[in-house]
């Protein structure tokens, strides 16, 4: 039987200490997303990965906008870095001033199905 997605694994995926997990909520008590980053040994940017519930675009948005600029000030990162075979998550992160790089054409097999994986990275505006 598998166990992947459950709440073990999702424990120690988060456990490592080069990872930072941000829930994000609405308000005090809902959450509805989560935002991480990934130390890159002897880099000064941080591999960002994402995850929301359906129908939370406005919110999502939003909740990314602040993990970003928790990373960047708080973590110190001086830059962000991401890869994601979703196009979904490419549309979520171009408004908040991440740039497109590359793309990996079918790349990653996904359900049996190759699939094109995205290279993203955001820079600060100084």
């Amino acid at each position: 039987e598998s166990t992947r997605g459950d709440v073990a694994e999702f424990v120690t995926y988060f456990s490592s200490g080069d990872r930072q997990l941000l829930i994000v909520t609405r308000g005090a008590a809902e959450p509805f997303g989560l935002v991480w980053f990934d130390r890159v040994a002897n880099q000064s940017y941080a591999l960002m990965g994402l995850w929301y519930t359906r129908h939370a675009v406005r919110d999502a948005r939003e909740g990314t906008r602040q993990a970003m600029h928790y990373a960047l000030t708080t973590m110190g990162y001086e830059s962000l870095r991401g890869f994601t075979p979703h196009r979904t998550a490419v549309q979520h992160v171009l408004p908040l001033g991440w740039t497109k790089v590359a793309t990996l054409p079918r790349f990653l097999q996904i359900a049996g199905r190759l699939r094109d994986v995205y290279v993203l990275s955001y820079e600060p505006k100084e």
